[in-house]
């Protein structure tokens, strides 16, 4: 396999400056895995000049494939499905915090086995929390995939 340095350089070899060239050559003599990746370039480009050799292109050609490619893509408005999933999955967990952190705050409590069925309804509100918070990311890529 030729250097990843180089195989940029190669690629473009018939359009590199001397200074570049000079550059290429240097490497290319010490090392046989890039002159065989030169090689094999030239040879395709040799093919591929042979084969089509014969073919002309009009002067319109660019400006033709330009207008055709600009036809064929149609432009589209970015999708709002995704920034509405992620605005009701925030407005949903900061209302599930809300409800879980309110009656915590505002209740008194009398005894120890009220705050514990409190402290245990909140750990259930913390969970469904992160449920949701799951469902609504996964949502959210599903969407990302779509769009």
């Amino acid at each position: 396999m030729a250097c990843a340095k180089f195989e940029d350089l190669l690629l473009g070899y018939a359009e590199l400056s001397d200074a570049e060239r000079v550059r290429a050559d240097g490497h290319v003599a010490g090392c046989t895995a890039c002159k065989e990746f030169l090689e094999a370039l030239q040879a395709v480009d040799t093919n591929l000049t042979a084969q089509y050799s014969h073919r002309v292109l009009d002067a319109n050609f660019d400006h033709a494939l330009r207008r055709r490619i600009r036809q064929e893509i149609p432009r589209q408005r970015p999708s709002l499905v995704p920034e509405l999933l992620d605005f009701i999955g925030w407005a949903g967990i900061v209302a599930l915090i809300a409800l879980w952190i309110g009656p915590l705050i505002h209740t008194p409590v009398a005894d120890a086995t009220q705050k514990a069925a409190r402290w245990s309804a909140g750990i259930l509100v913390a969970c469904a929390t992160f449920v949701m918070a799951g469902f609504w990311v996964a949502l959210r890529c599903f969407a990302d995939l779509k769009h």
